[in-house]
């Protein structure tokens, strides 16, 4: 009787962790992941800020990010800053994040603050607002810079293999190895108290 009821137990764990997973896959992710959709996140999650640097060495790259007909409008978006000669290319989710981001960094009590600090003294500037439009840019072109390197440095982490690989290898071993810590510990938890 025990060891049916140990088969059956072994029966659900199999079908429950790894056919209905499999099935799943099978159909729902064709659905997901698709040709059409592998390419419609290449050409609308971007995160690029374009100089004249940019466009001179890279002119067909950057024709076709500034190409207004290029990607999704939805999810493509494009800034152009006025005080600097550059424009940001980035994603909605990216936009919406440094949206918040500079909501925070942009408030009076952080303007306060950099008077209080001595970082901005407005009596030596002629006109306050230009001034701060211009430091609400630099801090949104510091954002982009570092989205920018985020953004490349996770997807070259993605495409290249042998990051990947190494990546699993790490998670496969620590994972192991905390695994047999955890079940060791069980089995002492178990044997100590009649709790478990």
């Amino acid at each position: 009787m025990r060891r049916n009821k140990k088969v059956i137990v072994e029966n659900l764990h199999f079908f429950v962790f790894i056919m209905i997973p499999i099935v799943c896959a099978i159909y729902f992710v064709p659905g997901f992941i698709n040709p059409f959709t592998i390419d419609e996140f290449k050409i609308n999650f971007k995160v690029i800020l374009l100089s004249r640097t940019f466009c001179e060495v890279r002119p067909e790259e950057c024709a076709l990010l500034l190409d207004p007909d290029y990607g999704n409008k939805d999810y493509l978006k494009r800034k152009v800053f006025q005080n600097y000669d550059l424009i940001y290319v980035r994603h909605r989710s990216v936009e919406i994040w440094d949206n918040m981001l500079l909501a925070v960094v942009t408030t009076t009590p952080v303007k306060k603050l950099a008077q209080i600090f001595q970082f901005v003294n407005l009596e030596d500037i002629d006109n306050p607002d230009v001034f701060w439009s211009k430091w609400e840019e630099s801090i949104e072109i510091v954002l982009a810079i570092i989205n920018s390197m985020m953004f490349h440095t996770i997807r070259g982490l993605i495409v290249s293999r042998m990051w990947v690989f190494f990546v699993f290898c790490f998670t496969i071993s620590v994972g192991d190895s905390w695994a047999s810590v955890c079940e060791q510990l069980a089995l002492v938890l178990r044997s100590a108290t009649n709790v478990f």
